[in-house]
């Protein structure tokens, strides 16, 4: 729609996420989008690609201390000049209205990546847009160090919202409140496959603890990333030297 801008709200703050943002037609909200030459976002040091699209971004202040991409992976002169920065810092329990549609942002701090923010789409029946506090019965990724944080989250989560409400979630979904028990118990298994596994032999521990969370959840999707948090997380640990990238 020619002269408007659409507004964008994100419910999780990795940089990388910021190249990949989508415009969402949610429900009962519009959320509309115009093609703008040369759109991108300035995140730190980094700028992202957005598809030539112009656009304000909904933030909470946590998300603006968020780590920029590695250098190496930022494809430099091929982003265009022209810029458009995230724009409306917000906090927990504020809200921002698109039009008609109001959206209140939970914020969690770390929990499945560094700084969540679940938002509520208010109304006679609220829409609860999760991110990856649950994810659809897929691998999950827990390299951020944070499984802590999410598990109490997940507690806080479960007792704020009624038992029939339907949360919309990053990786699958729609899933009702039980969601939060199947992940709760996907972060012990990994947890606890990792203590039990023999870190004498890096090499037979990996494949121990990815046998283990497979008997949990026997499917292949995503789990590539529960993969890459094997090391990073027996690391934290202190059962091996974390093989973090450099």
């Amino acid at each position: 729609m020619e002269g408007k801008k659409p507004e964008v709200t994100k419910t999780m703050a990795k940089p990388n996420m910021l190249g990949m943002i989508c415009v969402l037609a949610l429900a009962a909200a519009a959320i509309h989008a115009a093609a703008r030459e040369g759109g991108v976002v300035t995140y730190g040091s980094t700028r992202f690609n957005t598809q030539g699209l112009d656009f304000a971004v909904g933030v909470t202040h946590q998300s603006l201390k968020a780590s920029p991409l590695k250098p190496d992976s930022v494809p430099g002169d091929e982003w265009p000049a022209q810029r458009s920065f995230p724009n409306t810092p917000i906090r927990d329990g504020e809200s921002v209205s698109f039009g008609d549609a109001t959206f209140t942002v939970v914020d969690l701090g770390p929990s499945e990546s560094p700084h969540d923010s679940p938002w509520i789409l208010e109304g006679d029946e609220p829409t609860v847009f999760l991110g990856d506090q649950i994810y659809g019965h897929t691998h999950c990724y827990l390299a951020d160090g944070f499984y802590k944080e999410w598990l109490a989250n997940i507690e806080t989560l479960r007792a704020r919202f009624a038992h029939d409400t339907v949360l919309h979630i990053g990786h699958g979904g729609p899933v009702g409140i039980a969601g939060f028990d199947w992940q709760r118990a996907y972060i012990n298994t990994f947890i606890e496959a990792i203590e039990q596994a023999d870190w004498s032999d890096p090499t037979m521990a990996h494949a121990a603890v990815v046998a283990r969370v497979k008997e949990y959840l026997p499917g292949d999707q995503l789990q590539f990333l529960m993969e890459l948090s094997v090391e990073p997380v027996a690391g934290q640990l202190g059962l091996m030297r974390a093989n973090r990238p450099q």
